[in-house]
């Protein structure tokens, strides 16, 4: 309808194109949507209470599509760098604060590396921000717990458990390291605790394994062989197997996690 990209697009060719199919009633709402929040952000860089209705009323999904909206279909290049310059120009960090355009930045980050970033700046540098460390790990979406562990290490070298576990200390590392886990890689580890060592801890395998889901057991097996090289269901049946424990109670652990769906 516009392949010429002037944003003058005259009503009937417009409803031509859209008429001709290829696109459901939905997907066109959505285009519009989209197009309208990426326009006004266009049209509102030089009106800051535009920019703070628009990209504070939306969630970060919506942002990142606004941007790539903005850059394919008004061909105007990275509206968040746009944004961020102007905020900056406005924020000399003396007389000024630079807090307007470091939240112009967030806002317009993307999730994962908006997690990332805040993540490393609690535990970058002098000290530990303890109250902004504890916000974010017990905060962290479990839809986004497997994408920020990955672009953690990608963006400062280290793992986010590793770096929990140099900057804190004592009961709160515990704390923080257990909550930081993905839920299947913590059962993992506490049936292991369970097991290693002088004696095995029943109680804590009864609690663990009888409260799994199947999928959740599925889980808790690849997590146990991936962090610890060992088949759980035969650790468990080699540390249940002595004269002291009942057969029964062997076969009740061992049918749990193999029963399939």
């Amino acid at each position: 309808a516009d392949p010429a990209h002037t944003g003058n697009i005259p009503f009937q060719a417009f409803a031509s194109w859209a008429d001709a199919g290829g696109m459901t009633e939905e997907e066109l709402n959505h285009a519009e949507v989209l197009g309208n929040v990426a326009q006004r952000c266009n049209d509102a860089l030089y009106e800051e209470k535009c920019l703070v209705e628009v990209l504070g009323t939306i969630d970060g999904r919506s942002v990142q599509n606004m941007s790539g909206k903005y850059q394919e279909g008004l061909k105007a290049g990275d509206v968040s760098e746009k944004i961020v310059a102007k905020a900056a120009a406005e924020s000399d960090g003396w007389f000024f604060s630079g807090n307007w355009k470091n939240c112009m930045k967030a806002l317009l980050e993307p999730e994962v590396d908006l997690w990332v970033r805040c993540l490393n700046d609690a535990m970058e540098g002098w000290g530990t921000d303890e109250n902004s460390l504890t916000a974010l790990v017990c905060t962290i979406p479990e839809r986004l717990r497997i994408p920020i562990f990955k672009k953690y290490y990608e963006k400062t070298g280290k793992g986010l458990l590793e770096h929990i576990e140099s900057d804190t200390s004592f009961s709160y590392k515990k704390v923080l390291m257990w909550q930081a886990m993905s839920p299947e890689e913590a059962r993992a580890k506490i049936l292991n605790k369970a097991m290693v060592g002088l004696g095995t801890a029943e109680d804590q395998l009864i609690r663990v394994i009888s409260q799994l889901n199947f999928g959740e057991r599925r889980e808790v097996k690849e997590a146990y062989q991936r962090m610890f090289g060992k088949d759980l269901v035969e650790h468990i049946r080699s540390e249940t197997s002595d004269i002291l424990t009942s057969k029964d109670f062997q076969k009740a652990l061992l049918c749990m996690l193999e029963a399939e769906e």
